[in-house]
């Protein structure tokens, strides 16, 4: 009753909040389908950069229905939804997202998902995504899509551990050290084969200098303490700060790590999300009501992102911009609303957005017209 809603929307329906049937109005397949074809089209009109991020967070919950499953994710056990994000790389913008049980594992959803953006009519020409997601199917099929990819590479391969084995005793070397914002790396770009058809790549093995002196002293500590044998031991000296990279581009040395940290983009995304878009904690009970509480955090998510972008700055408290908006004072008349001076925090936001404050608003006909300079009575 207190806000200017209330004029937008006159015959709104205020008996019931009926939140629970809203949201599955919004998470109906076909409201959802239509929202992403929307949203595509509008981050496209905005930016057309055909490279892409992908991750993935968990939604922990205890809600029982099919999506709702036991998730091992990095050794950390939890009941959760699954939601597979892609991140424009250039903007970072949310694209669009997919829903998992929380027993699938990340890689198993890399073609659905890209298949997702292509049915938008978005094309992806170059992928960024952390090491849950390599597999020799993957790679071919991103090969067979002409699409280039950067991602870590896990040591349970072959690849990794043969390059390792004949590339480390050279690694650190003067000429191979790198810095990387404020850290310094060592760095070997290697041409490699991979895939199930042995395509050319490039491994960049690692090692960092921070990390490697960390987890040895980690190590050693655990050592003194007879937790760990002496052949144990060893080995984690030896793998200590070790990395690989590997790319289908063949990235200088010094160029890796700044283009495959571009994927901070879509964990600052997930923490927009989790933080003030208010992602979690998950309060549906149908799977509809779901996808409609996603695509309202999704929504708040961009508008959030949106500001960053347009005012080249993080806010670490998001609510306090929409309270000084919130606070735009009017006194409403029979036939018009007059506004208030706004206040300097508001101003700003004014400026950076196009935004013209009225002077006044004139209700005619069941349509508000804004008025911005003084007119005398007839």
């Amino acid at each position: 009753e207190g806000n200017f809603a209330s004029i937008l929307y006159p015959k709104a329906n205020l008996t019931s909040q009926r939140i629970t049937d809203f949201l599955e109005s919004l998470g109906r397949p076909e409201s959802t389908s239509a929202y992403f074809d929307a949203h595509v089209s509008w981050v496209r009109s905005i930016c057309d950069d055909p490279a892409v991020l992908m991750d993935s967070t968990g939604l922990p919950n205890s809600i029982h229905f099919p999506l709702t499953a036991v998730s091992n994710h990095n050794g950390k056990i939890s009941r959760e939804v699954r939601m597979t994000t892609l991140v424009q790389r250039d903007t970072g913008y949310p694209l669009l997202f997919r829903i998992t049980p929380g027993n699938i594992v990340d890689l198993s959803t890399v073609t659905r998902t890209l298949n997702e953006l292509f049915l938008r009519d978005m094309s992806a020409d170059f992928v960024i995504m952390d090491a849950g997601y390599y597999t020799n199917d993957n790679i071919e099929e991103l090969y067979a899509c002409e699409v280039d990819f950067i991602t870590r590479l896990s040591s349970k391969y072959t690849i990794y551990n043969q390059i390792v084995k004949e590339h480390e005793p050279t690694l650190r070397r003067k000429e191979n050290l790198v810095q990387y914002k404020d850290r310094y790396v060592y760095i070997k770009r290697v041409e490699c084969k991979i895939g199930h058809k042995e395509h050319t790549a490039y491994a960049y093995l690692g090692y960092d200098v921070d990390r490697g002196s960390d987890e040895s002293h980690k190590a050693l500590k655990r050592a003194a303490q007879n937790q760990t044998s002496t052949a144990d031991l060893h080995k984690t000296l030896e793998n200590s700060g070790l990395f690989m990279i590997v790319s289908s581009l063949p990235f200088e040395e010094d160029g890796i790590l700044p283009a495959y940290y571009t994927r901070q983009l879509i964990e600052q995304y997930f923490d927009i999300s989790k933080g003030s878009s208010k992602l979690t904690p998950l309060r549906v009970h149908s799977e509809e009501a779901l996808y409609g509480h996603l695509i309202l955090s999704m929504i708040a998510a961009t508008i959030n992102v949106h500001i960053q972008n347009r005012t080249n700055c993080i806010y670490s408290n998001k609510e306090e911009i929409f309270m000084t908006l919130r606070n735009q004072k009017c006194t409403v008349y029979k036939s018009k609303i007059t506004n208030a001076e706004p206040q300097k925090k508001a101003n700003e936001f004014y400026e950076v957005f196009g935004i013209k404050c009225p002077l006044y608003i004139e209700q005619s006909n069941g349509q508000l017209i804004p008025v911005y300079h003084l007119e005398k009575p007839v």
